[in-house]
């Protein structure tokens, strides 16, 4: 017992805790093997049976003299290491300049990318709330007009006289045959109306130029006047607009306004309103839409090489190109 007390303090000094106690289990180990050497020593002599119970005893306090010392020393000793243990430095690490400069950069260019889609969400916003208020407008004035000749009507017929609209602005113009056989004259015409290929329809304002152009391809065209459902489905379903010679779908209100914003035609309401009214802007707006690429009609045609008043299809149609248009759309 006292030789492992004594070798004790030699065994831990200037030691990691670790061994430390790797050591004192050591020690204990041995103390153990000690008091049980004494007592099996001792159980050689007379009255045996008595001598190794009473040794017995003796050996397992023994024991217990051991564990107890040890665990002590081994508290105090802890102590004493835990309170000898100096602090750990903190070492500062140094980030790389170009890795600095780097976040420093990406922060700024986000913030400025953050920025920037508020900006573009907040006047979107704005737009969209303008383009709704004009769109309602519109419909507001569609439907006065429609109101005034409903009256318009109604007023000559109580009078006992007629009314008489006035005439279109406007003609739809689309074209039923092909190539063959054609005059270089009305191909070159035909190209003027925007009509390059089969079914393709333009609107052409009525003058007496465009009088004549139509008069001259009117065997391989069929016209007539669109009305303002006719025109607003043909700019909905089948509009295009032609930018840099490049045919582009109309998808939002950004590519009408990028053409066509400096005349005061904003969002495709603008357009629509602009093409039913033949506005001032109607030659902008015309030339900023791609001729329509309609289908062949549903049913068919009934006869192309005849007039459409010989029960054929080409020719001056009226109000009842939209019937045809509806059935190409």
């Amino acid at each position: 017992m006292n030789g492992i007390n004594l070798n004790l303090k030699q065994e831990i000094q200037n030691k990691p805790v670790w061994i430390i106690k790797q050591t004192f289990h050591n020690s204990y180990k041995e103390g153990i093997r000690e008091g049980f050497a004494k007592l099996t020593c001792r159980t050689d002599n007379s009255g045996r049976k008595q001598n190794w119970i009473l040794e017995e005893k003796q050996g397992i306090e023994y024991e217990q003299e051991v564990l107890v010392d040890l665990i002590l020393k081994f508290k105090i000793l802890f102590c004493f290491k835990m309170s000898q243990k100096k602090p750990q430095m903190q070492v500062e690490q140094k980030v790389p300049e170009n890795i600095v400069k780097k976040n420093a950069r990406d922060t700024k260019l986000r913030e400025a990318v953050a920025k920037r889609r508020t900006e573009r969400l907040a006047a979107n916003k704005t737009r969209r709330a303008q383009w709704e208020k004009t769109a309602q407008a519109y419909e507001n004035e569609y439907k006065a007009a429609d109101k005034n000749l409903v009256d318009s009507l109604r007023k000559a017929k109580t009078e006992g006289g007629f009314y008489v609209p006035a005439e279109s602005k406007l003609i739809l113009v689309v074209r039923i045959r092909g190539i063959n056989t054609l005059n270089p004259q009305v191909r070159q015409t035909l190209r003027l109306l925007k009509l390059r290929q089969l079914h393709n329809a333009a609107f052409v304002r009525v003058n007496k130029a465009t009088i004549e152009m139509i008069r001259k391809v009117e065997p391989y065209v069929t016209y007539g006047y669109p009305s303002r459902a006719v025109i607003k489905n043909l700019i909905y379903k089948r509009g295009y607009a032609k930018i840099n010679g490049q045919r582009i779908p109309i998808t939002n209100n950004n590519i009408i306004e990028q053409s066509l914003g400096k005349v005061g035609i904003h969002s495709i309401e603008d357009l629509v309103h602009e093409i039913v009214t033949v506005g001032a802007h109607f030659k902008e707006a015309n030339r900023f839409l791609w001729a329509f690429k309609l289908r062949g009609p549903r049913g068919g045609f009934i006869a192309k090489r005849r007039s459409f008043i010989n029960q054929g299809d080409w020719g001056n149609r009226e109000d009842l190109i939209n019937d045809l248009v509806k059935r190409m759309i």
